[in-house]
């Protein structure tokens, strides 16, 4: 595998509400320029639906961030609908409960639980394995966006 497969989470709710909260939805843009850098082809996220119990911050962490990379936004209902085989730097934004099996699907068996404060982490997959870089948008003490 020579291309690189980024996995990042939903972005952090709002108060009173499902969706992405004002400071993430800001600090989106900065996030894309991060995410520039690295030559993501692709974007994938899941859509949430009624049989499909989870939020819808990981649509919208998603789709406003093909926006401002001016890329499609791919769709998929189930995990199984990701890509077998990667081509392309790909980015895939997920709710961080499935993520252990996103790695399972990509052949990385062992266990992992993303830290439920961490909005700034990011999993590289590539052909020398995986790893969480849980700093990978900016230190989590002196991150300031906005």
């Amino acid at each position: 595998m020579k291309a690189t497969i980024y996995i990042m989470k939903e972005q952090d709710t709002g108060n009173y509400t499902n969706c992405i909260g004002n400071y993430d939805f800001q600090r989106l843009q900065q996030l894309s320029k991060k995410l520039v850098k690295f030559n993501i082809n692709r974007i994938f996220s899941i859509l949430p639906t009624h049989t499909y119990d989870k939020n819808i911050r990981s649509f919208q962490t998603a789709s406003n961030l093909c926006t401002l990379l001016d890329k499609e936004l791919e769709v998929c209902n189930t995990i199984d609908n990701l890509p077998n085989y990667v081509y392309d730097n790909v980015l895939i934004v997920w709710d961080s409960t499935d993520i252990q099996l996103i790695l399972e699907k990509y052949g990385m068996v062992t266990p992992f639980v993303w830290p439920e404060d961490n909005f700034n982490g990011c999993v590289i997959i590539n052909e020398h394995g995986w790893s969480f870089e849980p700093e990978f948008f900016c230190k989590q003490k002196t991150c300031c966006f906005i």
